[in-house]
């Protein structure tokens, strides 16, 4: 199968190429590439044939588990996991300062480890993101409530002493 590749600085296209040929080439993940069975250029990385010699060339590299955005083969490509950014940041200007920025950089973390094609990591920062969030909530709470309980005790303590 031969293919022609994109040249995005110039705005042409080179080829055809065969795929031995691509070998020797630059070509990129992101090389839009075409052939007389495609209907639009596409990325080398999601046309499976370059694809394996995109890694054949590099196998230190490690493919993608998936391709956000898009499906890879027969594989249905994960939804991106909730990233609680904005609660993150509302927790942090209403709630509790420290625990909120950490909650944010988790957040943060959750799409770009998503982009990158990692989803069990965004995952893990989804969750580590809520737990902070949530957090961040309880812990003013949880202060105001023991100062309560402190001056209610303290109350408490000066009227005892006064009898």
């Amino acid at each position: 199968m031969n293919y022609y590749i994109a040249d995005t600085a110039t705005g042409t296209h080179k080829g055809p190429y065969s795929v031995e040929q691509l070998r020797y080439m630059t070509v990129t993940p992101d090389t839009l590439v075409w052939n007389d069975t495609m209907t639009d250029w596409t990325r080398a990385i999601d046309v499976p044939e370059l694809r394996d010699m995109l890694f054949a060339a590099n196998p230190s590299a490690s493919a993608p588990r998936f391709a956000p955005g898009g499906q890879t083969g027969q594989t249905m490509i994960p939804e991106r996991p909730h990233t609680w950014l904005v609660e993150a940041i509302l927790a942090t200007i209403l709630c509790f300062l420290p625990f909120g920025i950490v909650a944010i950089v988790k957040a943060v973390q959750v799409s770009s480890a998503y982009d990158r094609g990692d989803y069990a990591e965004a995952v893990k920062c989804s969750r580590s993101a809520k737990t902070w969030v949530i957090w961040s909530v309880l812990c003013p709470i949880i202060l105001y409530a023991g100062v309560i309980i402190l001056l209610a005790f303290g109350g408490l303590t000066t009227t005892l002493f006064q009898l």
